[in-house]
């Protein structure tokens, strides 16, 4: 079976803190395409992703970051994750700059409503108008970045949430 983990970047992989010590460090303004992820961010992914396979699953990584929309930031992502042994198979579609919405209609077109699936993103406002989606939402901060106890509760969501089908059959029977 495929899990899915829809992935934003900035606020999961690259985090406030980390952008202040690289500027400590190499005393120059850092923009977001230049700073390096955070490596424990992406060690703590790595595990989410192994936690995955680990359960002889197929993990699939959905890049959900405004990083999609970029050719060359698209490159960064993949240049980056691939150190870590993740890549991005698929990105969401773009409508309107509204994650809940794309997320449902990947979903939706790929035939993946029953696949179990997390969100890793630090904003939310686009995610929880969706109750079917805040069942499968870990909600990262800025400043910290994908740390660890939040990368257990993605693994626990991809083992006890199922998929987006089972998530609205709760919702509707009252049990969620």
């Amino acid at each position: 079976m495929t899990n899915i983990i829809f992935l934003d970047i900035d606020g999961v992989l690259n985090d406030g803190n980390y952008i202040e010590k690289c500027y400590e460090r190499h005393h120059q303004p850092m923009s977001m395409d230049f700073v390096p992820f955070n490596p424990r961010s992406l060690d703590n992914l790595r595990k989410i992703y192994d936690s995955i396979l680990d359960n002889n699953n197929e993990p699939l990584v959905v890049l959900s970051s405004s990083w999609r929309l970029n050719e060359r930031a698209h490159y960064i992502v993949n240049a980056r994750l691939a150190e870590y042994g993740i890549y991005v198979k698929e990105t969401t579609p773009y409508i309107h700059q509204n994650r809940g919405t794309e997320i449902i209609k990947w979903l939706e077109d790929h035939n993946h409503l029953d696949s179990p699936f997390v969100i890793l993103d630090d904003d939310s406002f686009d995610i929880e108008c969706f109750e079917e989606l805040k069942l499968h939402f870990v909600h990262t901060s800025f400043k910290r970045g994908l740390i660890g106890w939040k990368a257990k509760q993605a693994c626990n969501i991809l083992y006890n949430k199922g998929g987006l089908n089972e998530t609205r059959d709760r919702i509707k029977s009252g049990i969620y």
